[in-house]
């Protein structure tokens, strides 16, 4: 089975959309909500930023794995890019722009 934690908040139709693409991909969600989990906007910037080293300012915040191997993914767009896009559409840095004529 794949895990995957998503930090959200109610309302948000980020958060389900990625809630939704996280389950057609057959992750086990593990959900944690500004307002219930976390009694403020601050207290759940300030958790994330001691793990990932920023300060997040958006939800949906995204991670893959069980929670003590987890790999931070980021929003609902970086999720699309990792479960979704094709590789070498990612992989815009080996494109020799050398060969273009402008």
């Amino acid at each position: 089975m794949k895990f995957a934690t998503i930090y959200s908040k109610p309302d948000c139709p980020y958060c389900l959309k990625a809630k939704e693409l996280l389950l057609e991909h057959g992750y086990e969600i593990h959900e944690q909500k500004i307002g219930r989990d976390f009694e403020s906007k601050e207290a759940f910037q300030h958790a994330l930023a001691s793990v990932i080293e920023a300060m997040p300012e958006t939800v949906p915040q995204i991670f893959l794995g069980k929670v003590n191997k987890a790999h931070y993914v980021g929003g609902y767009d970086d999720l699309i890019a990792r479960l979704v896009l094709p590789k070498s559409a990612l992989d815009v840095a080996e494109v020799d722009f050398a060969k273009f004529e402008l």
